[in-house]
């Protein structure tokens, strides 16, 4: 049999930094597959909590028609508050063209480690403040929806997942992250239990293990990293997959 998986993620699996047998998709493809002893067939597609995300993804699993669908509730939309990312949200094009001049800077490691760069950053965050994206309470009410739109599609295994162990940054002194991260838990975890979904967000890694796993950017994993994400929500996508199939033969079995 083969296992068709439609998989909403980030911008993992379009880095071209990695070989593409070397990306998250391509390691969750093979875990799946080593996890259900099937033949497993993954379909990738960028998620974004925009207003049509719930509409998007419904079409998405209209026409992929997948066995299981995996939502990644991506914590890079609601905790990475960033200067940029406030221009960007209260001042438009403007704030937008400004924040990618700042954005240049920290795109260059040896650079954005300076003491003039990191004390430039310091003032800034002082003055402007910082934002993410999307606030939490956007980002949780639109992924209730997806989540509500994917889970009435009869004959569809869906896995919500938060956190794959985060970032550096989330481990700033100054970051709101952590506490973030646990409202966004807190609201998801009950609300799958409810419709009977299986929610999994993973415990944070430490630095020493982030600084093992992730790019120069320290945000993108690099091919260690992504082997060990992949790997484990590979293994956790196949436990609900046997579980549910075992579930379904029950089932057939009593009518």
């Amino acid at each position: 049999m083969r296992v068709k998986v439609l998989w909403l993620g980030h911008s993992e699996h379009v880095r071209e930094t990695l070989a593409p047998e070397e990306r998250l998709p391509a390691v969750l493809t093979r875990a799946i597959a080593a996890g259900t002893g099937e033949e497993v067939e993954l379909v990738a597609r960028r998620v974004w909590p925009a207003p049509n995300m719930p509409d998007l993804v419904d079409d998405w699993v209209t026409r992929v028609a997948p066995d299981v669908v995996v939502f990644k509730v991506t914590p890079f939309w609601y905790d990475y508050e960033t200067v940029a990312q406030r221009l960007a949200n209260r001042f438009g094009w403007l704030g937008r063209r400004l924040g990618r001049a700042g954005t240049t800077l920290t795109d260059h490691p040896p650079l954005a480690r300076s003491r003039p760069v990191r004390l430039l950053q310091r003032a800034a965050r002082a003055v402007v403040g910082r934002e993410a994206p999307f606030p939490v309470d956007v980002v949780v009410e639109r992924s209730m929806a997806t989540i509500r739109r994917v889970a009435a599609h009869e004959g569809v295994l869906l896995v919500v997942t938060g956190s794959d162990g985060g970032r550096a940054y989330e481990l700033d002194p100054q970051s709101r992250a952590l506490a973030l991260r646990a409202q966004v838990d807190a609201a998801l975890r009950p609300f799958c239990g409810k419709l009977h979904v299986r929610y999994h967000a993973r415990a944070h890694f430490t630095l020493a293990e982030l600084a093992t796993m992730t790019l120069a950017d320290q945000t993108h994993f690099n091919a260690h990293g992504a082997r060990v994400v992949g790997t484990e929500e590979g293994a956790l996508v196949a436990e609900a997959w046997r579980a549910w199939a075992r579930e379904a033969a029950g089932s057939a079995r009593r009518v």
